[in-house]
């Protein structure tokens, strides 16, 4: 395929390595000294740090879960990877794995004025799974571009997906995703393949590779690169240099206010459908007795209006809070 989201599945060993050299602990402490980082010069109150420390799942919790809980995704991304290791093991043999990211113009937003179309998302990736003959396992990332400015509104941020999928044939899969990106359905400026599949074995070592790379936090953004050999075409590469601490900071705020179940994780098809709900079931229970046992404080506010005050007296009234639709 002509261009796609690097790091997608081919480099997966690196991803792998860099999940075990920075992974669980590490990698999801990596995101608090970004988040620290970010916050150091902010006044805030002590309600609206500790509004802020429940949205990142520190000492204190909301009510649900939401993308940006850093505790949470840890937890999750065991909880995915034991369910979806059953759940494989249990298909008939002719069902081929594979990998899928989806990117489309839908998901292209400016920090500036955010607005976060996971509903219509959503729509086109189940109506293009069943036109592949697929079934999916979704979920939603927030990324940022690097060097795509978005003509003075802002720096770029995308809305894509990564999902694990099954499919009894692959390169009728693959055929039928060729003619979606040839369409006008599925465009993206950025000059990517707005669908890319790439196979994969069912091994608990691929199965461990997609689902950690489905719960990578944005600890880095994407350079946009040309594809070799391919004029007009692109691919995004990750980078953390000149990842400003915050610009992940503007990467959380929109992650918490994306529910992780229903708008965050979704199912399309049949096969991943009870891993979805097993997943949730067990993700929920996790959550109750993290509010159980005390160590967890229960906040009740609205994000959205606990950034923008904290953005009005920070000096930083212009970047306006993210709209989720």
């Amino acid at each position: 395929m002509a261009g796609h989201i690097a790091l997608a599945f081919p480099l997966f060993r690196h991803v792998l390595f860099f999940g075990k050299f920075m992974s669980d602990n590490d990698h999801f402490h990596a995101m608090r000294v970004l988040k620290k980082r970010a916050l150091r010069k902010w006044r805030m109150t002590a309600e609206q740090r500790q509004e802020i420390n429940a949205m990142f799942g520190w000492k204190s919790s909301r009510q649900d879960l939401y993308l940006s809980d850093i505790r949470a995704r840890r937890k999750l991304r065991r909880v995915m990877f034991n369910v979806l290791r059953r759940t494989i093991k249990r298909l008939e043999p002719d069902h081929m794995l594979c990998f899928v990211t989806c990117a489309d113009d839908c998901g292209m937003t400016s920090d500036r004025n955010p607005i976060l179309r996971v509903t219509q998302f959503h729509g086109k990736i189940d109506r293009a799974a069943r036109r592949m003959g697929m079934s999916l396992l979704v979920m939603m990332e927030l990324q940022g571009i690097k060097n795509y400015p978005g003509g003075g509104a802002g720096r770029t941020l995308l809305l894509n997906a990564h999902a694990i999928g099954v499919t009894r044939d692959i390169k009728a899969a693959r055929s039928a995703a060729e003619k979606l990106n040839d369409g006008r359905g599925w465009t993206c400026e950025l000059g990517i393949d707005p669908i890319h599949i790439q196979p994969a074995a069912r091994s608990p070592i691929d199965i461990e590779r997609m689902s950690n790379y489905l719960n990578k936090m944005p600890i880095d953004v994407k350079n946009r690169m040309p594809a070799r050999g391919k004029p007009g075409r692109y691919i995004l590469m990750n980078t953390i240099g000149g990842y400003r601490p915050d610009f992940a900071l503007r990467h959380m705020e929109g992650l918490s206010q994306i529910r992780m179940f229903g708008q965050g994780i979704f199912s399309v098809g049949r096969e991943f459908k009870t891993a979805k709900t097993s997943i949730k079931r067990q993700m929920v229970a996790w959550h109750q007795e993290r509010l159980r046992s005390r160590k967890c404080a229960l906040v009740d506010f609205k994000a959205r209006e606990t950034w923008r005050e904290l953005r009005r007296t920070n000096g930083k009234p212009y970047l306006r809070p993210f709209k989720i639709i």
